[in-house]
């Protein structure tokens, strides 16, 4: 590695930009703050993913400086025009364009371009390179100024370089003064020269340290020194036995681990890390056995923590894509040591000034201790889902050392009370960067830092556990974000290579973002498998939530989101495949699918035992604020969409929608004094919402803070404005609405519901009926423990509701003090704008009160007979045999229920166009029943006896 006698040798080498890739160069070479400086700036040698889109611009006014100018902050003075990210900026921030993706500026006066007040010392600039809109830009680059005598290597331009036995290398290096070079290698002195440049050829007779030292005319010394490396052929020797991808710890010598790279076409590997002193050394050279690359690490300190990284042909830098803990030199100091104590630091040593993650080895790790072995995960038709995204589940401020797993374990009990059986978590894969949802990850098998150590995440899981409840991770396998291994060690031209064993190097389907595995890929099928197990094993989740599973497809759809959603027989087989792996390991793991995809595809995977996402979201809020709009919610019954299995995971909030809350409140409709953008009137009909949506049957899944009527827009950005653009910027938490009494009534609400749903036998096991699609709804269960209906008015006027019921008796208002003696089949109920009961013929009053406004109003009884007035005719009555069904020719109707005497359905029937219909009866039981005529707009009762 380069060796320097003086911090100032290292920054010079900053100047230079990334030194692998030249990103960006200075005139003059040596800049200082009281003279002119021109960047230039080669867009090609980018490294954020995210520089790409710049890659498309040529005309000036198009590519802008954002920079800052400091000394421990590189930005502590800006330019006072340099206010939004997200807006064009004046002519002096305009890059040149040279060609080729090449960009230059030049600042004449730097004190004054960034109004450093007089007699202030700046010793470091920062910039980077953004388009007008700011959602594309660079990384963060730094040159420091120069202040004094300085030396610069030109070439070799890494701190490592090889050379084959016999070759010659080229060395290059400058001061800013008239000096005296000497270069030694291993010692021996090699050349001197006297001026501002040294250049030579040499051709090392092993591997060994060059070092070059330049003293100025006033015997000022620097030194810096680099690593020649003699490359030899990679030897070839069998992988030990039982030894895997990754870090395989010796468990019969904690001083030894042995290291496996899979890397198909490849040709050499060293090991690089603290072990080695960051020098690249013919002793860690990794042998190969195929495709694989492995080395056994030995005199290893038990329970010391080592950083490393793999040299993959002599150029590529890459962390083990198996490893269980990153360093980060871009993110980890930025971690709260209350969050991570005692975190690792970055070794300065590393190389290149840490240009990247590093991974993390450590012999006699002490295994989690689990107190829980024997969890009984809820069935899958009952799961109640609580999706969080811990970044904005805690705390004030990002970053405040709230957002953590250890602050997960002290709200399971707001959970446990809320009601809910399951907890999936947004991605906690180490993702780049640390203020993300997590659908970037880099690295599958490291719990992300930000959030604290793996072993919070173990506890956390285990806690859970003790409460009953599950832990869903949401799984992100559509693709992976730059920093991956598996990406960088195949790349070419900004995107994966066509060699990539496991990448497309184009996307096959919309929407994709970052880059996308190859599903059909051998290589793609391990690594998926041996991802899903470890989190399974090593941390107890209860199952996945893949994320974007309709891209688990090789057949190219390019931008056509329709035929992407249409039927994808060899998308099934992956998904099949995927989950056929996890059960074989773990037979009741969840598997959720966000698929979206034709439903027969989406039937036959639920049929399957998977369960799919069901968004609802698009349906309840028109229903919600336009009730003169034709949405049906019937899709959220699985059934209605002709699955066997009722693996429906319905929501009406996610992560990705808009909140209902803040359309309500922004877009709600009125009529007369009846406004449903009044925040009283919202939350009202949020509370109805929720009684339809987690009482229909099913799993479902309520969004974090929706149970309080969380109403903060999902693009909202940081300054209060709101933009597409900050749908996946940070949202404050709500705790505080907990406060205000009639937020508290909603999470009352669903607490209540909740409790009926998981308690009731009629809901956990009972016939389902329902009327969704008009303005008012109802929905009605029988089971072994009663019944249980529910009906509201989504309307904006009062209006009518009839309702069969399936058995008389007393019926209790859930939310009230009310009751109604059913004395007949079905009644009529009027209903105020937003009004909505949950009956039951069991007294199951909640324990609060006074959650809802509403009594029971004008009820009617429609009476055995309304069919009849209705012009609808049965006979014979008494029957033994057939009965025959008759209806005028203008009365349509949909569908025919017998019920036996208890409400239990004993025939459905759906009328082909006819206005009759004849029924065998004879092999019903004596006894009286009842028949329900659902026509277009109402439901028409009457009964027969069975002889």
């Amino acid at each position: 590695m380069i060796r320097n006698s003086t911090l100032l040798f290292f920054l010079m080498l900053v100047v230079c930009g990334n030194v692998l890739g030249q990103a960006f160069t200075t005139t003059p070479s040596f800049p200082s703050p009281d003279q002119p400086i021109t960047i230039t700036l080669d867009l090609n040698q980018a490294q954020d993913d995210r520089a790409e889109a710049l890659l498309d611009l040529s005309q000036k006014g198009e590519l802008f400086l954002w920079s800052g100018v400091g000394n421990e902050d590189p930005f502590e003075y800006t330019p006072e025009e340099q206010t939004d990210f997200g807006a064009a900026l004046p002519e002096p921030f305009e890059f040149t364009p040279l060609g080729d993706d090449v960009w230059s500026i030049t600042i004449n006066d730097i004190t004054s371009f960034y109004g450093v007040p007089n007699g202030t010392e700046i010793t470091r600039m920062g910039f980077l390179a953004k388009n007008t809109a700011g959602n594309a830009q660079t990384e963060d680059f730094v040159i420091e100024f120069v202040q004094g005598f300085a030396l610069r290597v030109n070439e070799p331009a890494s701190d490592n370089v090889f050379v084959t036995p016999g070759g010659n290398l080229n060395i290059s290096a400058e001061t800013n003064q008239t000096a005296t070079f000497t270069a030694t290698f291993e010692g021996n002195p090699v050349d001197t020269y006297t001026g501002t440049e040294l250049d030579f050829t040499f051709s090392p007779p092993s591997s060994g340290t060059m070092e070059i030292t330049a003293v100025s005319g006033t015997s000022e010394s620097l030194n810096a020194s680099f690593n020649i490396v003699l490359s030899t052929p990679t030897q070839v020797q069998s992988l030990p036995a039982g030894a895997v991808p990754g870090i395989n710890y010796n468990q019969a010598d904690d001083t030894e681990a042995t290291l496996v790279l899979q890397a198909p076409l490849k040709n050499s590997v060293y090991v690089v890390g603290e072990f080695t002193g960051w020098d690249i050394l013919p002793e860690y050279q990794m042998y190969r056995d195929g495709e694989y690359f492995w080395t056994t690490i030995t005199g290893l300190t038990p329970g010391q923590e080592y950083a490393f990284y793999y040299l993959v042909d002599q150029n590529i830098r890459v962390a083990d894509p198996f490893s269980a803990k990153i360093l980060d030199p871009f993110n980890d100091p930025y971690i709260p040591a209350s969050v991570y104590p005692d975190l690792k630091p970055y070794p300065a040593e590393a190389p290149a000034a840490g240009d990247d993650r590093l991974s993390v080895l450590q012999t006699a790790q002490v295994p989690y201790s689990w107190e829980i072995n024997d969890f009984q995960r809820p069935p899958q038709e009952e799961l109640i889902v609580y999706e969080l995204l811990i970044r904005d589940f805690f705390g004030d401020n990002f970053g405040d050392g709230s957002q953590s797993y250890s602050n997960l374990i002290d709200t399971l009990g707001y959970l446990e009370r809320l009601g809910v059986n399951t907890i999936e978590l947004m991605p906690i894969m180490e993702f780049n960067g640390n203020n993300s949802w997590g659908y970037n990850p880099a690295f599958m098998f490291a719990a992300d830092k930000f959030y604290g150590p793996a072993d919070s995440l173990r506890h956390f899981i285990d806690e859970a556990h003790k409460r009953g409840m599950a832990v869903i991770l949401d799984m992100v396998l559509n693709q992976n974000d730059y920093p991956s291994p598996l990406v960088k060690m195949y790349w070419e031209d900004g995107q994966p290579s066509n060699e990539s064993p496991w990448f497309n190097r184009t996307a096959t389907h919309p929407f994709n973002v970052f880059f996308d595995f190859n599903h059909e890929s051998p290589y793609t099928e391990e690594f998926v498998d041996s991802v899903n197990r470890y989190w399974l094993e090593s941390f107890r989740f209860d199952g996945f939530r893949f994320d974007l599973s309709k891209g688990f497809t090789q057949t190219d759809y390019g931008t056509d989101v329709g035929a992407w959603s249409s039927r994808d027989e060899g998308r099934i087989a992956i998904l099949k495949r995927m989950a056929d792996q996890i059960w074989a390991y773990d037979p009741d793991a969840y598997v959720i699918l966000e698929h979206f995809a034709d439903n027969t595809e989406e039937r036959e995977l639920a049929n399957y035992g998977m369960m799919l996402w069901g968004n609802m979201h698009f349906d309840f809020v028109p229903a919600l604020n336009d009730p003169s709009s034709t949405n049906s919610i019937q899709g959220l019954y699985a059934r209605n969409r002709g699955w066997n299995d009722n693996h429906l995971v319905g929501y009406i909030e996610s992560h990705d929608e808009e909140r209902i809350m803040y359309e309500m409140l922004t877009y709600g409709g009125s009529e007369g004094d009846y406004d449903v953008t009044d925040l009283s009137t919202a939350l009202n009909r949020v509370k109805m919402a929720a009684a339809f949506h987690l009482l229909t049957p099913g799993p479902k899944m309520i969004w974090e803070f929706g149970e309080m009527g969380f109403d903060t827009s999902i693009q909202k950005c940081p300054d209060g404005s709101l933009s597409s653009n900050c749908r996946i910027d940070r949202k404050k938490p709500r705790w505080d609405y907990l406060n205000d009494p009639e937020r508290a009534k909603v999470f009352e609400v669903y607490r209540s519901i909740l409790d009926l749903k998981t308690e009731n036998g009629a809901v956990a096991s009972g016939t389902f009926d329902w009327k969704p699609s008009q303005e008012t709804k109802w929905l009605s269960y029988t089971g072994s423990e009663g019944t249980l209906i529910v009906l509201g008015n989504l309307g904006l006027t009062e209006d009518e509701l009839r309702v069969p019921f399936p058995a008389i008796g007393t019926y209790y208002d859930y939310f009230t003090d009310g009751e109604l003696q059913v004395t007949s089949t079905g009644y009529t109920f009027t209903l105020a704008p937003g009004e909505f009961h949950i009956l039951s013929d069991q007294d199951l009053s909640p324990t609060a009160s006074d959650l809802v406004p509403f009594e029971l109003g004008e009820v009617t009884g429609l009476g055995d007979n309304s069919a009849r007035r209705a012009g609808i005719v049965s006979y014979p009555n008494p029957v033994e045999g057939r009965l025959f069904m008759e209806w005028p020719v203008n009365q349509k109707v949909e569908t025919i229920i017998i019920r036996d005497i208890m409400g239990r359905p004993v025939a459905t029937y759906t009328p082909s166009g006819n206005n009759s219909l004849q029924v065998n009866t004879s092999t019903l039981p004596e006894g009286t029943y009842f028949i329900q005529y659902y026509t277009e707009n109402t439901v028409l009762l009457d009964r027969f006896l069975k002889k």
